[in-house]
């Protein structure tokens, strides 16, 4: 009876606690709350998205691919990649472009029109990022 009570304790303890838990990060203020942004960090993976599938590869199979050129990346940061939302560097552009089987200029070749507005907040993001010194 007693192990009984003490196990409906804890259920009570831990749910109440995740309620409060809840209700703390619904009132954090917006400056501390994880920021997920919809602006565009890149505007070429699209195109690795479109080759990606033009071979029938999975998300997977191209980061299994990628270990190849000893370049560990989940599946998470590919898909963030792709969509946008993560930055591809130069040499990262160059690795994808080995495990596609394609040169750089056919990850850049179809024509990618960016709105003016995207490429402002793209730089502001690169600004605040990469502050003068």
């Amino acid at each position: 009876m007693f192990v009984f009570l003490y196990s409906c304790m804890i259920f009570l303890h831990f749910a109440w606690s995740s309620r409060k838990i809840r209700e703390v990060k619904t009132k954090m203020p917006s400056s501390r709350k994880k920021h997920v942004s919809s602006k565009r960090r890149n505007f070429h993976g699209s195109q690795i998205r479109r080759i990606r599938e033009e071979r029938k590869y999975t998300l997977v199979d191209l980061c299994a691919i990628l270990e190849e050129y000893d370049y560990p990346l989940d599946a998470t940061n590919l898909g963030r990649l792709e969509r946008g939302e993560r930055v591809i560097s130069d040499v990262e552009l160059h690795i994808f472009a080995s495990a596609l089987g394609v040169s750089v200029t056919d990850l850049m070749a179809e024509p990618v029109f960016v709105e003016k507005e995207d490429l402002i907040n793209a730089l502001h993001d690169v600004r605040r990022r990469y502050p003068k010194r």
